[in-house]
């Protein structure tokens, strides 16, 4: 039973951090998707506040990668590059969030 809490929320960390809006902290990250999880799943408060604890590590971590990433990118490309990636970037994601509008979904 263990295994499969674990997986799933792995699997919606997953989702989650994929749709996550930037800049947002990780620790109303780790509470929301906890909060989500104990209403959907029925879980006590150990199990809810084990989550919770696990979101946060993982919205630690992902946050680490992505100021990682950037500092990568920023050193490989030249500025205009990397203005134009930004760019780019926020042109797919306002294309993203159109089509989850369009679909009934988050926005």
């Amino acid at each position: 039973m263990k295994k499969v809490m674990i997986i799933a929320a792995l699997l919606l960390a997953g989702t989650t951090f994929a749709q996550g809006p930037e800049g947002r902290d990780p620790k109303e990250i780790a509470t929301k998707r906890a909060e989500r999880m104990a209403t959907e799943l029925g879980l006590n408060a150990e199990q809810r506040t084990r989550l919770e604890a696990i979101f946060l590590y993982e919205a630690e971590q992902m946050k680490a990668i992505r100021e990682k990433h950037e500092a990568e990118m920023r050193s490989v490309l030249t500025p205009e590059q990397y203005a134009a990636w930004e760019q780019k970037r926020a042109e797919k994601k306002a294309k993203m969030m159109e089509r989850r509008k369009a679909q009934g979904g988050r926005p």
